[in-house]
């Protein structure tokens, strides 16, 4: 079984073959690999701009959320509590999912990100989550 870039970037043993990858309209493309590394270096201006005050209770959710999921993630209950935790704090999606693409991948451009979320894992989400949290709460202008 051949796994491709993206799966061997990650580390990710359970991705699908090449020929079924959910993220095949990037394979290849270098540029959108670079948030999968094994650690990632936050682009300066995407974390003033996103990594605020503001989403820090929304990863703190995220993050609940997620430890409550059984490996390996499932792309519609990731999708359902990105949701659920948008809808309850009045926000739509982008207002999360933007934060936590540069939480994850340290760029503002991303794969779709619940494919992220589902490629890096529940563990590596949650501990760049949590990193991100960490960072919003040291940040100083």
């Amino acid at each position: 079984m051949t796994l491709c870039p993206i799966a061997l970037a990650v580390g990710c043993e359970k991705c699908a073959m090449f020929k079924i990858c959910p993220l095949k309209t990037v394979i290849g493309d270098q540029k959108k690999l670079k948030g999968f590394a094994p650690s990632i270096k936050i682009d300066e201006k995407a974390m003033k701009k996103f990594l605020t005050p503001e989403v820090k209770p929304l990863f703190d959710k995220l993050v609940a959320g997620l430890m409550g999921m059984d490996e390996p993630l499932d792309h519609d209950a990731v999708e359902a509590l990105f949701k659920q935790t948008v809808e309850e704090a009045g926000l739509k999606l982008g207002k999360l999912a933007q934060p936590v693409r540069v939480a994850l991948t340290g760029k503002t451009a991303s794969p779709g990100i619940f494919d992220v979320v589902l490629l890096l894992g529940k563990q590596k989400t949650v501990e760049r989550l949590r990193s991100a949290v960490h960072i919003i709460s040291t940040f100083k202008e």
